[in-house]
C-alpha cells in the first residue's frame, strides 16, 4: 500500500477559561501549555530545525501575555508523549485549561486505513504496522478522559483534514447577552463542552515544512483580539489568511453547541498589564525587547513588515513586494512560467498576454489612464468611470434635476410598508482619495491611496433584507432566519445568487436598473460622498455608534438601520453583514499583489468582525459561489 510522509505540527488546547486574574472568581482553574517538538529523527526522516523556534515563539506569547504555565518536551518518543498526556490528564481539573503543542513529522495512510499519525524521535521510516507512531485514534482516546471543558486540536500538517468533521459554516456560537460586559461574555463562552480542531489543509493538501499555519496562529494571538479577547472564530479567520493550502476547522466527538474557545489577554476587561515597562513603540503588540523592527509596525512574527506576505520579513527579502521563497531570498523562483510580453505577469494569468501591462490590471494596460484596464474598458481611448465600464459619465450639468436623483428614492410599491433595501439615497458625482494612509493603524497592505472620480448614482439606504429577498425570490436562505427578523439583512447568499436576484428584480421593475456597487462607488458612499467628514468608519470615529460588530453583537445579525447613519443617511456600511461588490480582485495603483479573476470583492464589516475590518478602506474578497452567514449585499442604481 502506498503511504505518504508528511510534516506535522499540532496545537492541542483543552480550555476552561483563558481568564485574567480579576476574572478568576468565575473559576478556580489554572492555565497550562505543554510543547512537544522534535528536531532530529531516526534515519530516513528529514530534520526539522524550525519546530523548536515555532514552539518557543508560541510558548513565550502564551506565557507572557496570556498567563500560561508552560512546559517544553524536546525530542520525545511516542511513549513519552502518551506518558506526558496522561500525566496532565491525571492532574487537570474541570476548570483548568491546557494546551498541548505538537511539532514534528507526521504520516497519513489513504485508502482503507484512512488514518493519520504523529512521528516522534523514535519513529521508524519503515514501520508497516505503525507501532512506533502515535495515531490520531490513540490521541483521541487519550483526550476522551481529559476533564478540561474545552479541547482544541490545531494540526499543521500535510493531509491533516482527516482528523474530524469539517464545519459547513462557522463553529456554533456562544449565547451572549446583548451588550454584555467583558467578564460576562467570557464567563458565558465556558458554559458548554468544546471539542474543536483546525488543520492546515484537507486530506489531499500538502503543507510546507516552514509553518505558515503556526505563523498565522501566533499573529492571531498577538493581533487578532479586540479589546483583549480572541474568540475561536476569530482565530479561524486569521488562519484562513494562509491561502495555500486552505485551512479547515471543525469538531470532533463530544462537542456541544456553544462550546466556543476564547483567549483573554492579561490586560483584558480593563485590567492593566502587570509589566507596564514592557514598551511597544510601534504598536504592533510585539514588545520592543523581542521586536526586530521596534520602530516599524510589522505583521510578521519578528515584528517587522512583510509587504508581500511570503513569511519573509522585508528586511531579509530582496523582493519585498513580490512573493518568493526563502531559498531565493524572498524572490520568485528563476524557473518562472512563460511571459511572452515580459510584463511580469505569467501568460497563464495574463488577460492581455500579447500586450505589456501591469500586475494590478491582470497583465493589461490602461491606455487612457482612467484606472479601468483595457480588458474591462469599453472606451479604451477616452477617460471614463469605473461605474460606466471606463466610459465618460454624464457631466454634472447634464444630470436631470428631479427627485429621482436629488432625494431619497422610495422603493417600489410592494416594499414600502417596512424598511427596505430598495429605498435609495442620492450620491452626487465627485472625486475622492480611495484607500488608507500608511499611518492608519492596522491597515492592510492593499489599501494604497489613489484618486478616484465617481459619477452620480443612487445607493440603497439599507442592506437588502430577508423580506426583500423573500418578495423577489420566494424563499429565505438566511442562517438567522427567525421570528421578527424579516428586516434583518439577508445573508448566506452567494455573489452568483445575488445576480439571479438582480435579474428577477430588474425584470419586475425594468426601468430601475438595479445592480451591485463597484468598489469605488461603495467606498465613496461609505465615506459620505461630498458630505464626508473624514471618519474612520462609515459615519463616526467610534465603530459602536455606526456598526454591529463583534463587541456589541450576540453573534448574529440585527434589523437594518439600528445604528447611526452616515453623512449621506446610509446605514450599516461598517457592520451587520459584509457586502458583495461587482468586481473581481485587482491591486490598487502602487500596491503589490496579483489580480484574481476567480473571486469577487466584499466591503464593510459584520457582526462577526473586529473593528479593523469595519473601517471604510478595508478590503476583502471571497469566492462567488460561497454562502456565508455574515455576507449580504446592498444595491445601487446608476445613470
Amino acid at each position: 500500500m502506498r503511504t505518504l510522509h508528511l510534516y506535522f505540527s499540532a496545537l492541542l488546547l483543552a480550555t476552561a477559561g483563558f481568564l485574567p486574574s480579576n476574572l478568576n472568581a468565575q473559576r478556580s482553574g489554572k492555565d497550562y501549555a505543554v510543547f512537544f517538538y522534535v528536531t532530529d529523527f531516526k534515519p530516513g526522516w528529514a530534520k526539522l530545525p524550525e519546530t523548536a523556534n515555532e514552539a518557543t515563539l508560541l510558548q513565550t506569547e502564551l506565557q507572557t501575555n496570556f498567563g500560561f504555565k508552560c512546559e517544553a518536551v524536546a525530542n520525545p518518543t511516542k511513549a513519552q508523549m502518551r506518558e506526558k498526556l496522561r500525566e496532565y490528564n491525571a492532574k487537570l481539573a474541570a476548570n483548568d485549561q491546557v494546551m498541548f503543542f505538537f511539532s514534528m513529522h507526521g504520516h497519513y495512510d489513504p485508502g482503507v486505513r484512512d488514518r493519520g499519525y504523529l512521528v516522534g524521535k523514535d519513529g521508524l521510516v519503515d514501520d508497516p504496522y505503525r507501532d512506533t507512531w502515535l495515531s490520531y485514534d490513540d490521541l483521541r482516546s487519550d483526550l476522551a478522559v481529559c476533564k478540561a471543558r474545552h479541547i482544541l486540536l490545531a494540526l499543521d500538517a500535510c493531509h491533516s483534514g482527516s482528523f474530524g468533521i469539517r464545519n459547513k459554516s462557522r463553529p456554533d456560537a456562544p449565547t451572549y447577552n446583548q451588550e454584555a460586559d467583558c467578564a460576562e461574555k467570557i464567563k458565558r463562552t465556558m458554559q458548554f463542552v468544546g471539542r474543536q480542531y483546525c488543520s492546515s489543509g484537507n486530506k489531499e493538501a500538502k503543507t510546507p515544512a516552514k509553518s505558515l499555519f503556526a505563523s498565522r496562529f501566533l499573529e492571531a494571538l498577538r493581533k487578532g483580539d479586540d479589546e483583549g479577547i480572541l474568540y475561536f472564530d476569530d482565530l479561524e479567520y486569521w488562519l484562513n489568511k494562509v491561502e495555500v493550502p486552505e485551512p479547515e476547522c471543525g469538531a470532533f466527538s463530544g462537542h456541544e453547541p456553544g462550546g466556543d474557545f476564547v483567549f483573554v489577554r492579561k490586560n483584558a476587561c480593563g485590567v492593566a498589564p502587570p509589566d507596564v515597562t514592557n514598551t511597544d513603540r510601534d504598536g504592533d503588540r510585539i514588545p520592543d525587547s523581542r521586536d526586530e523592527c521596534p520602530n516599524e509596525y510589522g505583521a510578521h512574527s519578528s515584528g517587522c513588515p512583510d509587504s508581500d506576505e511570503d513569511d519573509i520579513p522585508d528586511k531579509d527579502d530582496q523582493c519585498p513586494y513580490e512573493k518568493g521563497t526563502l531559498a531565493n531570498h524572498g524572490c520568485p523562483s528563476p524557473n518562472s512560467p512563460a511571459d511572452r510580453d515580459a510584463d511580469g505577469v505569467p501568460d497563464a494569468g495574463d488577460q492581455c498576454p500579447d500586450k505589456k501591462g501591469e500586475k494590478r490590471y491582470a497583465g493589461c494596460p490602461d491606455t487612457d489612464g482612467d484606472g479601468v484596464p483595457d480588458h474591462k474598458d469599453k472606451c479604451v481611448n477616452e477617460k471614463g468611470l469605473a461605474g460606466k465600464e471606463g466610459c465618460p459619465g454624464l457631466a454634472a450639468t447634464q444630470l436631470p434635476e428631479s427627485s429621482e436623483l436629488s432625494g431619497s428614492l422610495l422603493p417600489p410599491e410592494p416594499f414600502r410598508n417596512r424598511k427596505s433595501g430598495l429605498e435609495m439615497v442620492f450620491v452626487e458625482r465627485g472625486e475622492y482619495t480611495m484607500g488608507s494612509p500608511s499611518s492608519e493603524k492596522d491597515r492592510n497592505g492593499d489599501e494604497c491611496q489613489h484618486s478616484v472620480t465617481v459619477s452620480s448614482f443612487n445607493i440603497a439606504k439599507y442592506e437588502v433584507t430577508q423580506a426583500d429577498w423573500q418578495e423577489v425570490m420566494g424563499n429565505n436562505p438566511s442562517h438567522f432566519n427567525k421570528e421578527n427578523c424579516l428586516e434583518c439583512p439577508v445573508e448566506q447568499v452567494s455573489w452568483n445568487d445575488v445576480q439571479e436576484f438582480l435579474k428577477k428584480l430588474n425584470a419586475r421593475f425594468p426601468n430601475r436598473n438595479y445592480r451591485l456597487p463597484t468598489e469605488e462607488e461603495w467606498e465613496y458612499a461609505a465615506r459620505g460622498g461630498k458630505k464626508s467628514k473624514g471618519y474612520l468608519y462609515s459615519g463616526d470615529n467610534l465603530v459602536g455608534n455606526v456598526a454591529r460588530y463583534t463587541n456589541n453583537s450576540i453573534r448574529e445579525t440585527y434589523p437594518v438601520g439600528g445604528r447611526k447613519a452616515n453623512e449621506l443617511g446610509v446605514y450599516d456600511m461598517s457592520g451587520n453583514v459584509r457586502e458583495w461588490c461587482e468586481e473581481t480582485y485587482e491591486p490598487y495603483l502602487g500596491c503589490s499583489g496579483t489580480a484574481n479573476n476567480n473571486v469577487r470583492m466584499l466591503r464593510g464589516g459584520s457582526w462577526a468582525d473586529h473593528s479593523v475590518y469595519c473601517q471604510v478602506a478595508s478590503r476583502n474578497w471571497y469566492y462567488p459561489n460561497a454562502r456565508v452567514n455574515n455576507i449580504g449585499f446592498r444595491v445601487v442604481r446608476g445613470y
